[in-house]
């Protein structure tokens, strides 16, 4: 037993001696400590990697968003645009009023997005196309008959009334597809203006 004792002993004696030497002294503190710190570098070259790389995949996606927009909207109003040719000399006011309610709220549902658009472009359009339509109101308002026999007395009148307004407005519209859809490509430095 006295041999057990004596390695009991011994064994005391070294953890005793270990434990008053600092630890940094030890030769595995150093090599764990420059494994650790490898490690703990390259994690972190690797984590700031794959943030710069999801902060482009979501500019990516922010971006590719925005063109899907683009080309919806100047799907939709290339899609208007035969129904803005369509007021004849023959339309009544009911007919123009429909025509110019139902295009009206249409192009406000489809471009009131835009109205602050970064290109200014496409802001100012949408600004005069605005006005447009409501001026066209206006136009359309005072030759409102009164009755239908009015209105059988100057059948020419509501055209006459709208027409040049419809053109305008048919111009501005192809206008903005023509931009909606020169932001869906790749203009270079074009495109931001």
């Amino acid at each position: 037993m006295t041999n057990e004792l004596q390695q009991l002993q011994a064994a005391v004696d070294n953890i005793l001696k270990l434990s008053q030497v600092p630890f940094w002294k030890h030769p595995d503190f150093w090599i764990s400590f420059l494994v650790g710190s490898f490690l703990g570098i390259v994690s972190i070259i690797y984590a700031k990697k794959a943030f710069v790389e999801a902060g482009e995949a979501k500019k990516a996606a922010n971006e590719a968003g925005k063109t899907v927009k683009y080309q919806t909207v100047a799907i939709e109003l290339t899609e208007l645009l035969p129904k803005l040719s369509t007021p004849t000399d023959e339309i009544k006011y009911n007919e123009a009023r429909n025509l110019l309610s139902e295009t009206g709220q249409r192009l406000h549902r489809l471009l009131s997005p835009f109205e602050d658009a970064d290109d200014k472009r496409i802001a100012a359009k949408i600004v005069e196309l605005m006005k447009l339509l409501n001026d066209t109101g206006v136009s359309l308002n005072s030759v409102r008959p009164q009755d239908v026999k009015s209105e059988a007395d100057a059948p020419n009148a509501v055209y006459n009334a709208i027409e040049a307004s419809f053109a305008k407005i048919n111009n501005l519209v192809s206008d903005l597809v023509g931009l909606f859809e020169q932001r869906t490509t790749k203009f270079g430095d074009n495109n931001d203006k």
